[in-house]
């Protein structure tokens, strides 16, 4: 019985922990509201998914990537030199910005970074797995 408890309690602190950084810091979108926002052209949907899932899993569409782990050293850098490592521009402070993952974890991890590095307008996606469960397509 204990192996069974201990297997469940590391999973239930990673559902509060996702759970208390995302109420508090960030809104978590819905499926509906990820379809609404991506209409919008101004929007950045960043995937902090490492690069091999990417290509083992797929993408949405229109995402970008940084790596979870590279998230507070990216925002660190210069303009030009996020550009040339990222291949996109380095979003502003009032930039509209939905991050995602697989399940939302990382998301929220990398929320909080980009909040607490100035940014206001950071939203949350659970992620691929949501995605793909509504009927979402991924491109690999």
């Amino acid at each position: 019985m204990f192996s069974r408890v201990s297997q469940f309690i590391p999973s239930l602190i990673l559902r509060r922990t996702w759970s208390n950084v995302t109420q508090a810091m960030a809104k978590t979108l819905t499926y509906a509201e990820i379809n609404q926002k991506l209409k919008t052209p101004a929007v950045l949907l960043l995937d902090v998914r490492e690069k091999s899932e990417l290509q083992t899993d797929g993408k949405i569409d229109s995402s970008k990537n940084i790596p979870v782990g590279e998230v507070s050293t990216a925002l660190k850098m210069s303009d030009a030199d996020f550009k040339e490592k990222y291949g996109f521009s380095k979003p502003k402070s009032s930039s509209d910005i939905v991050i995602h993952c697989k399940a939302g974890i990382r998301a929220a991890n990398a929320a909080k970074v980009f909040i607490d590095s100035g940014y206001a307008n950071v939203q949350v996606y659970p992620g691929i797995l949501d995605w793909v469960e509504n009927g979402g397509v991924l491109n690999k």
